[in-house]
């Protein structure tokens, strides 16, 4: 044999079976046969080797992955000789396949190309690397088998495909993740080595135990675009449970959540971004838009969270049946919450409030709630009403504000009710506006104001242009100030009904408790009625009047443009 002699191959266990190709003869060559790229021919002694001839990609076939059977030791010679390395077949695997810098992992397509977790692979992961960049998985089912391995509880050792130490520009793409132990995708710098560029695209994720993809500490640019999520959150699984999400991020900047739907028939939790509590690092510019969220009944699924983050952008989603709020932010600052839809959402459609759990100490703060539709909030059936001393639930409103909050804008949301279910606006906040909101499709309470956990709640604040704030329904005044001294509105002067609103203000004017109601539109008059007495008394010391610079009708309360005389 001459160096450069060439030879055909035409199969690796039969003639036509995928395996074969053309190899030439390097004379000097000592490479380490790994039964594909480098042959050592049987009996040769010293330097000599068959080298394959490759021309784009390498088939894990040249290797010896046969299909239906145990192949791991064939797929991980072709990746750790090739970077571009085709899956075409379907392949069972009992150890770990472990992904290098530059690898390309390509499939033809997740009916033709799947790897399937052998029992004998046990509760660890069927594809991993390890603080390895520039990686490209495309076209490929991974089966982790729940069904037949018993999952421990553990999200990292567990996950179908995992992603550790970090990584820069990993690429997911038209892939399947069916039946993971835990997740089926899970990226953790957990050497705080940066997770960045990191692309999960037009993929499915669906019959998981514990979520679809877990992505955590500390990153720069995801994008989790044009996915399916199709019950991947199963609580029938014992273990742990606080990555029991289809999608869970932390302490991540340049997030993208995008045009994802979620199918969760199955009780489990919401899609959530969140602050990271071991490094104390927040997520910043969270954009999660065009999703949908929907289960088959109200038990099941959790909407949309964000904690603890800055610089969110919550727009054009939709949330139809779930089990808890449609929409939670939890101490966000700066964070719009535009154009999204929920519907028969077992508590509020939205809610903003304090960041209890994550520990950052943030209050909403900069939150504008804006062109929304509540339909059928509260679906628990928490008690209608006055919360607090009036035994109602505050998750009886479409859109909760918990404080203490500040500088919140809920503007131009449209309310709809099947029936009597749940009620308005509901805000503790030290500065906020409410403006341009349609109540008209509800039947409870309109918008409530509690001054409990708020600094100052009522130092400054817009009521204005809301479409059908008032009611005739006894008990359920447009606005109410909640206090321990109150626990349902007095029943208003007969005027009050010629006028758009019915206001109860505490703290104000010296301690003493004020009731407000329109007395004459035609004069554009807003007449305060102090009272001295406790709440209920008779004894008034005086009336006030407001004189507005524009319509009444418009209704119109706060510090802004009222005169006194």
């Amino acid at each position: 044999t001459s160096n450069g002699d060439q030879a055909s191959v035409a199969g690796y266990y039969v003639p036509g079976d995928g395996g074969g190709g053309m190899f030439y003869w390097n004379s000097t060559s000592s490479g380490t046969d790994d039964a594909g790229s480098i042959i050592l021919p049987t009996g040769h002694v010293g330097a000599g080797r068959w080298i394959r001839i490759v021309n784009g990609s390498a088939s894990v076939l040249m290797f010896g992955a046969l299909a239906g059977a145990n192949s791991s030791v064939a797929i991980q010679a072709a990746i750790d000789a090739y970077s571009l390395v085709r899956v075409n077949g379907s392949f069972l695997v009992e150890t770990t396949i472990n992904l290098n810098s530059g690898n390309s992992l390509i499939g033809d397509g997740i009916t033709s190309s799947v790897l399937t977790a052998a029992v004998s692979l046990g509760n660890t992961n069927l594809l991993a690397s390890s603080a390895a960049d520039n990686l490209l998985i495309d076209g490929i089912k991974f089966d982790g088998r729940n069904d037949a391995i018993t999952p421990i509880g553990n999200v990292q050792p567990e996950a179908t495909v995992f992603f550790d130490g970090g990584g820069t520009n990993i690429k997911v793409t038209n892939c399947h993740f069916a039946r993971a132990l835990t997740v089926g995708l899970a990226l953790d710098a957990t050497a705080l080595n940066n997770l960045t560029n990191i692309y999960v695209t037009d993929s499915l994720f669906d019959g998981s135990a514990r979520g679809g993809i877990f992505c955590k500490r500390i990153g720069t640019a995801i994008w989790i675009q044009r996915n399916v999520f199709n019950n991947t959150v199963n609580s029938t699984f014992s273990g742990a449970v606080n990555f029991d999400k289809p999608i869970s991020i932390s302490a991540f900047t340049d997030i993208w959540i995008t045009d994802n739907q979620i199918i969760q028939t199955i009780e489990g939790g919401p899609v959530i971004v969140e602050y990271d509590t071991v490094t104390t690092t927040a997520s910043y510019d969270v954009h999660i838009l065009n999703n949908t969220y929907h289960g088959t009944s109200a038990g099941q699924g959790g909407g949309f969270k964000v904690g603890g983050a800055e610089r969110v952008w919550v727009e054009n989603n939709s949330v139809i049946k779930c089990s808890v709020n449609g929409i939670y932010m939890e101490g966000c600052i700066d964070a719009w919450v535009v154009n999204n839809y929920t519907e028969d959402t077992g508590r509020a459609g939205i809610i903003l409030a304090e960041d209890s759990v994550s520990e950052t100490g943030n209050v909403p703060t900069r939150n504008y709630v804006t062109g929304n539709i509540i339909k059928n909030a509260n679906l628990d059936g928490n008690t209608l009403g006055l919360p607090v001393s009036g035994g109602a639930s505050e998750d009886s409103y479409g859109i909760h504000v918990r404080g203490p909050a500040d500088y919140i804008y809920i503007r131009d949301n449209k309310f709809l009710s099947d029936g009597d279910t749940f009620n308005g606006i509901y805000i503790d906040s030290a500065h906020y506006e409410i403006t341009g909101n349609n109540f008209r499709g509800l039947h409870a309470n309109r918008i409530t104001i509690d001054n409990t956990a708020a600094a100052a709640p009522l130092s400054e604040f817009l009521i204005l242009d809301n479409i059908q704030t008032a009611t005739t329904d006894v008990g359920k005044a447009s606005l109410v100030s909640v206090t321990t001294l109150l626990v349902t509105p007095d029943t208003p002067p007969v005027n009050a009904a010629l006028g758009d609103i019915q206001i109860t203000l505490t703290s104000l004017m010296n301690g003493t408790i004020a009731y407000g109601y329109v007395s004459n539109a035609a004069n554009n008059t807003f007449n305060i009625i102090l009272r001295t007495g406790s709440h209920g008394g008779t004894t008034n010391s005086g009336t006030i009047t407001y004189n507005w610079s524009f319509d009444v009708s418009r209704v119109a309360v706060g510090r802004f443009g009222k005169t006194t005389h």
